[in-house]
């Protein structure tokens, strides 16, 4: 209970630090709210930097749960102003990484083996930083395949467990004290976006995933689905080869590049439809971090996609 206050009162400084009471002023008809910002230290300081600038690094100080409201929030510019949501891009992709030496060790650690008897060419520079994990570069020497290793950031699951433990704490006093709380089950929500969020921390989990979407996309050209090397696969490690293209939301580049954009809309919908209906297996995740264009025909681009750490299903109520 005292650690979770101490999160608690961690979380309130945080954004109160960040100066965002500017874009709190609609919020302000609410007393907790207005007397957050009265007593707060932080108002009479002037703010640094923008107003996106300084939530994003306020959503990365506060760890893994508050980044992934981030990346949310980062593809809808219609429930927020546009330049905002821009700054929370970096949040899909650019996070700040761990150390060379820690994710070496846990490479080594995972696969029970000096790196470099398993592969070529290691990058100890990751390609990509997010949430849960970072990116590293190699070849995988049996195959003399070009890869990427996702590793999992060490101590990531017990930050988890805190703040879950807090929401489910902050769920059940809401409840307890509000009809439209209970109405939409608070702490159901919680406990589901729970299950989700534990599932990423498994590679083994996600690695599966990606063959089963592999298999579904077999004989199409719509999606590309980069294989997965489940013999290097651990709960900390997944193994995938290596892929490359330009992110869906690129248009500028695309364009350029004579990319035939109705083309890529058309078969967008196609992929999602194809998922949802017939598969019933679909990428609940595709954020423009996890999404790419193959651009090299321009007449006839194919969609790639990377990170199937959250997948869904329907039931039939559900679809129809």
């Amino acid at each position: 209970m005292f650690k979770d206050l101490l999160r608690l009162l961690k979380i309130i400084s945080t954004f109160l630090k960040a100066r965002l009471d500017v874009e709190l002023q609609d919020w302000q008809h609410s007393k907790m709210v207005a007397f957050l910002l009265f007593i707060s230290p932080w108002r009479l300081y002037s703010p640094q930097g923008e107003s996106g600038e300084r939530l994003r690094n306020a959503l990365e100080e506060l760890g893994p749960i508050f980044i992934k409201f981030g990346q949310l929030l980062s593809t809808r510019p219609d429930i927020l102003p546009s330049d905002i949501a821009s700054d929370l891009k970096a949040l899909q992709d650019d996070l700040p990484p761990f150390s060379e030496q820690e994710a070496l060790k846990i490479i080594e650690r995972e696969l029970g083996a000096d790196i470099n008897e398993v592969f070529e060419d290691f990058d100890a520079r990751p390609l990509a930083a997010a949430s849960i994990a970072q990116v590293h570069t190699a070849k995988l020497k049996d195959i003399q395949q070009q890869v990427v290793l996702k590793v999992v950031r060490p101590g990531i699951k017990k930050t988890i467990e805190k703040d879950i433990s807090l929401m489910k704490r902050i769920a059940s006093f809401v409840e307890r004290r509000s009809e439209d709380a209970r109405r939409l089950q608070l702490i159901k929500l919680v406990e589901e976006y729970e299950s989700v969020i534990f599932s990423e921390l498994d590679m083994r989990l996600e690695a599966s995933n990606v063959k089963q979407t592999r298999r579904n996309f077999e004989n199409n050209n719509l999606l590309y689905v980069p294989e997965v090397y489940l013999d290097y696969c651990t709960e900390n490690l997944l193994i995938m080869e290596r892929i490359e293209g330009i992110p869906v939301d690129r248009l500028e580049v695309l364009n350029d590049l004579g990319v035939d954009l109705k083309l890529v809309a058309e078969r967008g919908v196609e992929i999602f439809l194809k998922q949802v209906f017939i598969d019933n297996f679909f990428h609940a995740d595709m954020h423009p971090g996890n999404i790419f264009i193959d651009a090299k025909n321009p007449a006839d681009p194919a969609y790639v996609a990377v990170d199937y750490a959250i997948v869904g299903s329907l039931s039939e109520e559900e679809q129809f």
